[in-house]
């Protein structure tokens, strides 16, 4: 759409120039929060499919702070996903 904006102060208002707004593509990322050891270090997996147990290691990270939001950028890419974190040893 067009829109424009309206600023305002003490000493009056102005209106900027008209702009146009449009959106070329949207994505949707997934991901997971951890809680857990700061500083540990944990492998995230995730599979397609629970019936079948096939977990995929998508990456290991050690923990910077706790909780800790983890997105999965290759996400929109699925039609489901699901997520785990393992702390390793």
């Amino acid at each position: 759409g067009v829109y424009t904006v309206i600023v305002s102060n003490v000493a009056g208002e102005i209106t900027s120039s008209p702009a146009v707004l449009s959106l070329t593509s949207l994505s949707m990322y997934a991901g997971l929060t951890i809680v857990g050891k700061v500083g540990g270090i944990y492998e995230i997996d995730g599979c397609n499919d629970l019936s079948v147990s096939n977990w995929t290691t998508l990456t290991n990270i050690t923990l910077p702070s706790s909780p800790y939001l983890f997105i999965d950028t290759a996400s929109p890419g699925y039609s489901k996903r699901f997520y785990r974190a393992v702390l390793l040893p």
